[in-house]
């Protein structure tokens, strides 16, 4: 089943379209690829779940969900670091992640302060400072 707003798969062989993009970074089939991944992990997110927004390591299911390593924090880093807007309500999950943490820990890997960065990249300063 294709998840809504995901093109279902072309008439090109999954592995012709890699072997084009890994050619050329720049090409259609990169950008096409690009895009086919970009929208798939959007599509894959479930805010309306609260031990996790994306599907991924197992990990973390039991860190809170909301670590730059393995949880949301790191998945909308790397949506935003390759050019892609996010999703507002996605930015909302991570805020009220990091506050439902029963053990917060620092860290910038696999604790808040990787949180707090990705959080730095669209909320206003105010709203970080408050705990």
């Amino acid at each position: 089943m294709t998840p809504p707003g995901v093109t279902a798969r072309t008439d090109r062989k999954a592995a012709d379209l890699l072997a084009a993009a890994a050619d050329d970074l720049s090409s259609s089939s990169a950008h096409e690829l690009e895009q086919a991944l970009v929208a798939a992990i959007r599509a894959s997110a479930t805010p309306e779940r609260t031990d996790r927004l994306f599907p991924g390591e197992p990990t973390a299911l039991h860190d809170g969900g909301y670590t730059l390593a393995h949880g949301a924090a790191g998945v909308l880093y790397a949506l935003t670091a390759a050019g892609h807007e996010t999703d507002p309500e996605h930015h909302e999950w991570l805020w009220q992640a990091t506050h439902r943490a029963v053990q917060p820990r620092p860290g910038l890997y696999d604790g808040l302060h990787g949180a707090a960065h990705t959080l730095s990249l669209w909320a206003a300063p105010t709203r970080l400072s408050t705990r």
